[in-house]
C-alpha cells in the first residue's frame, strides 16, 4: 500500500528520523569536540590507552614510569607504567598499601599524599582498583597542589598502574577527560614468562 504524500503517519516517521539523526550528530560531535579529542597510544606492543591530543609526551621522567603525558596549558597529566607480576598472588589492594607507605613508587615527586577509599571496578575486562589522591606534586621545579585518580589493573602477566592528575584544580567537569583516558586502557597482548 502506497502512503499518500500528506499522510500524518509518514510525517511522524520523517520527524522521528530527523530527531534521531540530530541526536546522533550532536552526540558524535560532543565526543570529538575541541577538548575531547583523543589519540590512541600503543605502549610496548602490549597495551594501549587514549590520551588527550593536547597532551605531549615527556621523555624526561622517572624510570618507574613507562609513559608520561602532560598538557601544560590545562594542567593535566597522565602516567602509565607496568610491573611484571611476582610469584604468587598479590591482591591489587596490596599494591595500593605499598604505595601509601612509599609514594615515590608512583614515579612522581609527591608530598603528603592523602588517598581516598578504593573502589573495585572493571576496565575492559580487567579487574581494577581505583582511588582518589590529594597531594602536592613537584612539576617544573615548582610544588603544586594536585588532585588525581590512581588505578591498578590486573593483566594476565602484568600489573598496570595509571594515574591521571589535575594541577591546581578540583574534580568536577575537568576530571571527565581523566576518567575517559583511564577507562580507555586496553591490554592487547600478554607475554608469556
Amino acid at each position: 500500500m502506497k502512503i499518500p504524500p500528506n499522510d500524518p503517519k509518514q510525517s511522524i516517521k520523517n520527524h522521528v528520523h530527523k530527531f534521531f539523526f540530530l541526536v546522533i550528530f550532536t552526540f558524535s560531535g560532543a565526543c570529538n569536540s575541541g577538548d575531547n579529542l583523543f589519540s590512541i597510544k600503543t605502549i610496548e606492543n602490549r597495551y594501549r590507552i587514549a590520551v588527550a591530543r593536547s597532551m605531549e609526551r615527556q621523555k624526561d621522567h622517572s624510570p618507574a614510569l613507562a609513559r608520561l603525558y602532560i598538557d601544560q596549558k590545562k594542567g593535566e597529566l597522565i602516567t602509565v607504567t607496568d610491573n611484571l607480576k611476582e610469584g604468587g598472588i598479590i591482591q591489587l589492594d596490596s599494591y595500593l598499601k605499598i604505595l601509601q607507605d612509599k609514594p615515590e613508587l608512583i614515579g612522581l615527586t609527591l608530598e603528603d599524599p592523602k588517598f581516598g577509599k578504593p573502589i573495585k571496578k572493571q576496565i575492559n575486562g580487567l579487574n581494577a582498583l581505583q582511588t582518589e589522591v590529594l597531594a602536592t606534586m613537584k612539576l617544573n621545579d615548582k610544588w603544586q597542589r594536585v588532585w588525581g585518580i590512581l588505578v591498578y589493573l590486573e593483566g594476565k602477566t602484568h600489573i598496570y598502574q595509571i594515574s591521571a592528575w589535575l594541577v591546581n584544580d578540583d574534580p568536577g567537569e575537568d576530571d571527565t577527560r581523566l576518567h575517559q583516558m583511564i577507562n580507555s586502557f586496553e591490554e592487547i597482548r600478554s607475554e608469556e614468562y
